[in-house]
């Protein structure tokens, strides 16, 4: 918590301070100080010594998922509220109404959109280990067709094991390492590629690359790990698969290949599921209702 922090919690008159990492926890002396309520807002493992003394400041907590939630609860034995994370959806919407851009995009970074004899696979994150990505480069060499280009936004401390595993099954030439992108790049790439993979295997509270994703109407393929099983619903919005397995991840990857319709169909499915659950509006609203239990209307 920065210095500048610590008058306004003692003079702001709040009703409520939301703060969003177990890091921030000891504001609650501040909050209390103030006469606020604290919210304790959690989306990952980010615990610390000490962290379980000053949760009992909190008067509520939210977490980003049934997921995350379950882990909060282990942690400070505690019942969070399950709020998903958003999606802006003016800014993550189908295809047709951007096409010119897209492509723009797409030269732009090196590209050749993705088509029926040349598909291009997607993965959005972080290039760090538990991500998983070593296992769709693994994949790559099993996916059909044989000329189907991974590309991989993101940086991290693991690109360099990526690029030395991608040369030693030969498929360099396949994999196209874009670096860390602008949101509007990643818009893009969403409506162009085929679909989006996503496969981490540890510490994966809720699935923001699938969300956006989803909400283009891109199909998906995410291990059954995590809070990506509260993203994706298996067979109707997207497909799931075993953590750390590239056949089951090539298997799956293929059945969308060969069946661009059904693809298409678990896009649609995918934008639908959005809006009901991750769009701001309902996130909102379901923050509003757990800001409304702390501080009850007067009148």
């Amino acid at each position: 918590m920065l210095p500048f922090a610590v008058p306004r919690l003692l003079f702001g008159r709040y009703d409520i301070v939301h703060i969003q990492k177990p890091y921030d926890l000891p504001a609650g002396l501040f909050t209390k100080l103030g006469r606020a309520r604290l919210l304790f807002g959690c989306h990952g493992k980010d615990f610390w010594l000490g962290d379980r003394v000053f949760v009992r400041l909190a008067d509520g907590s939210v977490a980003a998922s049934k997921f995350n939630a379950a882990q909060v609860a282990r942690r400070y034995n505690i019942d969070p509220v399950v709020i998903y994370n958003g999606v802006d959806l003016e800014r993550f919407k189908p295809e047709e109404e951007y096409p010119d851009q897209d492509d723009a995009v797409v030269t732009k970074l090196g590209l050749e959109r993705s088509t029926d004899l040349a598909p291009a696979i997607l993965y959005a994150g972080r290039l760090i280990r538990w991500k998983g990505v070593e296992y769709l480069i693994k994949a790559l060499p099993l996916l059909e067709p044989k000329s189907t280009r991974l590309w991989i936004a993101g940086e991290g401390t693991y690109r360099a094991e990526l690029e030395r595993l991608a040369r030693e099954l030969g498929v360099e030439n396949r994999i196209f390492f874009l670096g860390k992108l602008e949101q509007d790049e990643l818009v893009s790439l969403y409506r162009s590629a085929s679909m989006l993979v996503a496969t981490s295997f540890v510490n994966e509270t809720f699935g923001m690359a699938l969300c956006e994703a989803m909400a283009c109407e891109a199909a998906v393929v995410a291990t059954n790990f995590g809070g990506f099983r509260e993203v994706v619903q298996d067979g109707i919005t997207g497909l799931l698969v075993r953590p750390q397995d590239p056949v089951d991840l090539a298997a799956k990857i293929n059945t969308l290949l060969a069946n661009p319709q059904l693809a298409a169909e678990y896009g649609r499915a995918g934008r639908e599921r959005v809006i009901q659950e991750f769009s701001w509006s309902a996130v909102t609203d379901r923050l509003e209702e757990v800001y409304r239990c702390l501080v009850p209307s007067s009148t």
